[in-house]
């Protein structure tokens, strides 16, 4: 029986030392960066990180690993060290939602309103 692949995410308090405070595994892009911006505001200098895991039986070498997910420059350089990832449909999609995320958390950002 064969297997779809699957994109779940991790939003980690710590992006270099998972163990170091909360790690938090998510099946929607949504609610990972939802953690990921609590994380943000409330521990910036243990430097948040979201991150993707794709999942499939037949392809071990690249399953269960973690790996970064961002927009922009930034992106496209973690992502060109991997095509595998880059070309990936649901890593391209994962970007594209993920760039829409932050453009949503900018306009919420609007001069004066900030908490």
């Amino acid at each position: 029986m064969r297997e779809e692949t699957t994109i779940t995410f991790l939003a980690s308090e710590c992006g270099e030392l998972h163990g170091m405070g909360e790690c938090i595994e998510c099946t929607s892009l949504k609610e990972a960066f939802r953690h990921y911006r609590r994380f943000c505001k409330r521990s910036p200098q243990m430097v948040p990180s979201l991150e993707f895991s794709l999942h499939h039986a037949d392809d071990p070498l690249y399953n269960e690993g973690e790996y970064p997910l961002a927009t922009g420059e930034r992106g496209k350089e973690l992502l060109s060290c991997v095509p595998y990832y880059a070309n990936h449909p649901l890593v391209q999609e994962a970007v594209k939602e993920l760039e829409k995320l932050e453009k949503q958390q900018k306009r919420q950002k609007k001069p004066g309103m900030e908490r």
